[in-house]
């Protein structure tokens, strides 16, 4: 075996592709034109629990080719891109509400609707979130001209400080906000009327869910690699989605609890009509291009996909 830390020039990479490792090369020039698109660390080490012959073998498969993982990289990648946008439209959507609703009740100006009086009291949290806010606003380097601008006459109002400010930021403005606010936003996203403390704290957890994808994906993450640290409830999934999309065995099983499958349920429940359409075609169309290359309802294909349920592309239909 090759060490890891032994630096290997393309041709013994080719060569250790072949004999360590059980992948194929179909051209020597398509090989050596994927290695220097992917690297070859990067595309075994992102692949290789997926496409092992066995749980105590590092070689692969018969039959998958340096090509091939250089195919499913690249739809990997647009894939995540797909992924991200509809998470970015989400992003501003709940921006945008959250914004106007502090802005009516509390007004524009900065000690008005960052006064700690009207936030709850969850202590250090509070503090760390308002001082963050704050600390933007006075902020030379990583903000808009409009904010630098707004500054020099003295306020920043919320629509403005808000767009200069990371979703992960947003989204612990958005915790330690009055109820009835985050009411009005989870209310935009025709989130059941009956809102309670359980509902407000799914919601939360889909936000939190979000940020852990958009941050993985954004990073390079193979999609089966993330998963989020606030997992759904089958309570709150069934406020949405019936048996068809998802059954109580299966979500009881792991899928859509914290994977990639449950990515796509809280998108199809927060993208707004206008996307959704245009989001499902290239999805469904991404779907079938990796099922061409290895069946999408067998055991390697799925894990890649971060552990997905058969029949991927039918329940897609139904959730989004």
């Amino acid at each position: 075996m090759i060490e890891t830390t032994t630096f290997l020039d393309w041709e013994r990479q080719l060569q250790s592709l072949q004999e360590q490792y059980n992948i194929s090369i179909q051209k020597k020039d398509t090989a050596l034109r994927t290695l220097k698109k992917y690297s070859f660390h990067n595309l075994i080490d992102k692949y290789q629990d997926s496409l092992r012959k066995g749980p105590d073998t590092e070689t692969f498969i018969d039959g998958i080719s340096i090509e091939t993982l250089g195919v499913i990289q690249m739809l990997e990648n647009r894939l995540a891109s797909e992924i991200l946008q509809a998470i970015l439209s989400i992003e501003k959507n709940m921006k945008s509400v959250f914004q106007y609703e502090l802005a009516q009740q509390f007004g524009t100006l900065e000690s008005n609707y960052l006064s700690n009086v009207i936030y709850s009291k969850r202590g250090q949290l509070t503090k760390q979130v308002l001082h963050t806010l704050h600390h933007k606003n006075q902020q030379s380097k990583n903000v808009s001209k409009t904010l630098l601008a707004y500054r020099l006459s003295g306020n920043v109002p919320p629509w403005i400080l808000i767009e200069n400010i990371s979703f992960g930021q947003f989204n612990c403005w958005f915790q330690i906000s009055p109820t009835n606010i985050r009411e009005k936003v989870m209310t935009d996203f025709f989130i059941p009327a009956s809102i309670n403390e359980e509902t407000l704290i799914a919601f939360q957890n889909t936000i939190d869910y979000l940020i852990d994808f958009r941050n993985g994906l954004a990073h390079g993450e193979a999609i089966v690699q993330i998963h989020s640290k606030a997992p759904l409830t089958l309570s709150y999934i069934r406020s949405f989605y019936e048996e068809e999309v998802i059954t109580d065995e299966e979500f009881n099983e792991g899928y859509g609890q914290q994977d990639f499958f449950g990515l796509l349920l809280v998108i199809g429940i927060l993208l707004k009509q206008s996307e959704r359409q245009i989001f499902k075609d290239q999805l469904i169309n991404l779907l079938n291009i990796f099922d061409s290359l290895l069946p999408i309802n067998e055991g390697p294909m799925r894990h890649i996909l971060g552990q997905i349920p058969i029949n991927i592309q039918q329940r897609v239909k139904k959730i989004i």
